[in-house]
C-alpha cells in the first residue's frame, strides 16, 4: 500500500484470498465498509493513525491477527470485535 494514503475504501481489497497478511501504513486514519471483504488474512498491522474503522470493513471468515500500538483505536477496535491482538511497541 502506499505511503500517503489516508483512506482505505470501500471494497479496496475484496476477494483478495491469496494475500495472507497485510501492513497498512503509518497515515492510515480510516478503513471504509467491506475495504476487506472476503479476505483471508492471518495478519494484519494497523497504524497508530487510525481513528475509524467502519463496520464490516473485516467482512470475512476467522479472525486474523491485529497487529498495532497498545492503547492504540486499532487495539481497542480488535478487542471489540474480538480478533486476537498483539502490540507493536
Amino acid at each position: 500500500m502506499p505511503e500517503g494514503v489516508e483512506t482505505i475504501g470501500s471494497a479496496a481489497f475484496g476477494d483478495c484470498y491469496a494475500i495472507k497478511s497485510i501492513i497498512v501504513p503509518e497515515g492510515v486514519a480510516k478503513i471504509e465498509e467491506l475495504a476487506f471483504y472476503e479476505c483471508a488474512f492471518d495478519s494484519i498491522t494497523l497504524p497508530g493513525s487510525l481513528k475509524e474503522i467502519e463496520l464490516g470493513a473485516f467482512y470475512f471468515e476467522g479472525k486474523p491477527t491485529v497487529r498495532a500500538p497498545k492503547g492504540s483505536y486499532a487495539e481497542k477496535a480488535a478487542k471489540r470485535y474480538r480478533f486476537p491482538f498483539e502490540p507493536t511497541d
